[in-house]
């Protein structure tokens, strides 16, 4: 059973990976994924081989948010590093939605299995010894010759200033808009139909900042349409706020 990053690890190096990739400049090519990962502040990014653990780079971003070099932290202990640096509450949780990801990525079709997002929200903490509120987005981005995800690109963002945290969170966006959401109660992973398609395009413009009344004009609807849409979207997610609607919609995986 998975409760920790040390589980993680033994995990990952039991499998008989298959993989022929020794030129990894590829890796650092555009991918058609990387434009999706939403980054709304200070942000690192980092690839990483799952079939020795190891992250092949390790952005200097980290520097920025966390105020110390994580890349030289990485490099000297790997992935169980990050034990030292999560939240006490978070680490076993964390661990868990991670092996979920893995599985959920595991009984896609492997041809479908490049085209999903994931999103992990958990606490870590910085030089000062505060908790930063952490969103980590993750794509896959080769597979091995078997078709088990091989190296994985991730992008980790500092929302500190959307509130705090109460718990670790998982949510998995697919490629023709389906949101799935890790259901603590079931402990599964659920498919997530609340917005329309409609409600989804507003919220990605309410993410950037936009007001009533350029999102009226952006989508040639009239702004009390846009009103009654947003009215409809606090009353689904059960939200006072547009702060907060957009921290859920985060959340969710609908931005």
């Amino acid at each position: 059973m998975v409760k920790s990053l040390f589980d993680l690890v033994k995990m990952w190096k039991n499998h008989s990976f298959d993989k022929e990739l020794n030129d990894r400049k590829h890796l650092f090519d555009q991918h058609p994924l990387m434009d999706d990962v939403v980054s709304p502040g200070i942000y690192g990014t980092y690839i990483m081989d799952l079939s020795t653990v190891e992250y092949l780079f390790v952005s200097s971003g980290f520097k920025d948010m966390l105020g110390f070099d994580l890349a030289a932290n990485l490099k000297k202990e790997g992935l169980p590093y990050l034990d030292k640096l999560v939240h006490p509450d978070d680490g076993e949780d964390i661990a868990m939605l991670v092996n979920k990801s893995w599985e959920f990525a595991l009984q896609l079709p492997i041809e479908k299995r490049k085209t999903y997002k994931y999103n992990l929200e958990y606490r870590i903490r910085n030089s000062a010894g505060d908790y930063l509120r952490f969103l980590q987005q993750l794509i896959i981005l080769e597979l091995d010759k078997k078709g088990l995800p091989l190296y994985t690109f991730g992008m980790c963002t500092d929302i500190s200033y959307m509130g705090s945290l109460d718990h670790p969170t998982l949510a998995i966006l697919g490629p023709n808009d389906e949101r799935y959401n890790y259901d603590p109660v079931s402990n599964d992973i659920k498919e997530n139909h609340i917005f329309t398609n409609r409600e989804r395009e507003l919220l990605k413009l309410l993410s950037k900042g936009w007001n009533s009344k350029e999102i009226s004009k952006h989508l040639d609807i009239s702004s009390q349409t846009v009103q009654k849409h947003r009215r409809n979207m606090l009353e689904k997610a059960g939200k006072s706020n547009t702060v907060e609607l957009v921290v859920y919609a985060l959340k969710c995986g609908v931005l």
